[in-house]
């Protein structure tokens, strides 16, 4: 695969932040979304944000070519899907859906998406289970609810790729 030439910081900021506007996801410059950290924490109350950030960082990273995994690791199936549900969105917006979304009534939903990258939906109740593959991007959703053991499993699945 032909290597993509690098965009200048700023000027990708600006196009994502006019993607996510597109989207009807009004974020500043600032925004934790944006944070290149390897590890971030967004915290707030109920309805403040949260998995539309962890979804938005997701998305992010999907756009990547060199990203071809993300987990949405919640304590169980069904509290990762809202983070998917955005994400389904905004990749049908976007033209970015590869065939049809798996979407089971319970158990794992997969996104596969026309940039390489594959979004799935993981659940913490095993966190033995959590092994095996190592993804690019993992999205905790409900961390709170979620055994000690399920972060532990995903710094170790992710430490391969850094």
């Amino acid at each position: 695969m032909e290597q993509l030439p690098q965009i200048a910081p700023a000027i990708r900021r600006k196009f994502e932040l006019a993607l996510f506007k597109s989207l009807g996801i009004d974020l500043e410059p600032d925004d934790p979304v944006f944070c290149g950290a390897r590890e971030v924490i967004l915290v707030g109350g109920w309805r403040a944000g949260k998995s539309i950030r962890g979804a938005a960082r997701a998305l992010r990273a999907a756009l990547d070519p060199a990203v071809s995994l993300i987990w949405l690791l919640g304590p169980d199936y069904i509290q990762a899907r809202q983070e998917y549900l955005y994400l389904l969105d905004w990749c049908y917006q976007l033209d970015l859906v590869l065939g049809k979304p798996s979407m089971p009534s319970e158990g794992q939903c997969t996104l596969k998406l026309k940039t390489g990258c594959v979004i799935m939906t993981k659940s913490a109740k095993y966190p033995e289970r959590l092994g095996g593959v190592a993804p690019d991007l993992i999205v905790l959703c409900e961390p709170g609810q979620m055994p000690e053991d399920a972060y532990t499993m995903t710094i170790g699945r992710l430490a391969k790729k850094r």
